[in-house]
């Protein structure tokens, strides 16, 4: 074999190893590709699986909550009808005073002073 036979030889094997070393390369960084879109789909399966939990756990938290703030507001429109009520017999108080010759002063004030 002449000199330059043998070079081309060596400069062949040289870029053959280097080719195979590309292979492994790409199949590694394949695999690793591979490998990470696997744990991205169990994180993001995780995160709805954990939100998903989340509400379940929360929800007769809320559910509850809100039948609370709903009694806290049948309570007060129920306490604004009794204040309704009680101005109505203060006014009654009030004409019936008017129609009387002895005032009632003492039950008027006493219905005054509970409505306010």
């Amino acid at each position: 074999m002449t000199e330059d036979l043998k070079k081309v030889l060596e400069k062949l094997n040289i870029l053959s190893k280097k080719i195979d070393d590309n292979i492994k390369i790409t199949r590694d960084l394949r695999s690793y590709n591979r490998w990470g879109f696997f744990f991205k789909i169990l994180y993001w399966g995780f995160l709805i699986a954990m939100a998903c939990g989340t509400w379940y756990l929360v929800q007769p938290m809320m559910d509850s909550i809100g039948s609370t703030i709903e009694t806290i507001s049948q309570t007060g429109s129920n306490i604004s009808d009794s204040l309704d009520s009680f101005k109505k017999v203060g006014e009654s108080v009030d004409e019936l005073n008017k129609n009387i010759s002895e005032p009632a002063g003492d039950i008027k004030d006493l219905i005054n002073n509970f409505v306010k």
